[in-house]
């Protein structure tokens, strides 16, 4: 199964798509405040075969699309995370909450912020919930981490 997440610079939100195998559309997720007549395109343009849907996104200069191959669980954050501490269930439910994005975002935060801690040796890590419910994934820490060598 292979799932796309489709943004747009002219609507907020996000659009998830899953194709199987064959390219079919197995599921489809409006996560996304769209106007009625970006409804209509949509629904007049609707991607249910995974050709018609990289056709829609080449043929558009505002929509962006995002292949998600990542493990969105929040077993996967958790491990991957790696600083278990704190209360995991407030987490469950704080993961829970995000979209999809949001959920990418986080992943790729992760090593970037583990790096900056360890960079920093009176810095301690982040509980998982605080990293969540502040929202210090959209901090950019790899360039934090290079700020501090250059300076």
């Amino acid at each position: 199964m292979r799932r796309y997440l489709l943004t747009s610079t002219r609507f907020e939100g996000e659009l998830s798509f899953a194709y199987d195998s064959e390219g079919i559309l197995q599921a489809f997720s409006c996560e996304a405040r769209l106007s009625n007549d970006q409804r209509d395109w949509l629904h007049s343009r609707f991607p249910f075969q995974e050709y018609g849907f990289r056709a829609l996104v080449n043929d558009s200069k505002t929509l962006i699309i995002k292949l998600v191959d990542a493990d969105l669980s929040f077993a996967h954050f958790w491990e991957s995370y790696g600083y278990k501490v704190g209360h995991k269930s407030r987490a469950e439910k704080l993961w829970a909450k995000l979209p999809d994005s949001d959920k990418l975002k986080v992943l790729e935060s992760i090593p970037g912020y583990v790096y900056y801690i360890q960079t920093r040796p009176h810095m301690e890590q982040l509980y998982p919930e605080t990293y969540l419910s502040q929202r210090r994934f959209e901090t950019d820490y790899k360039a934090l981490a290079k700020a501090k060598q250059v300076g």
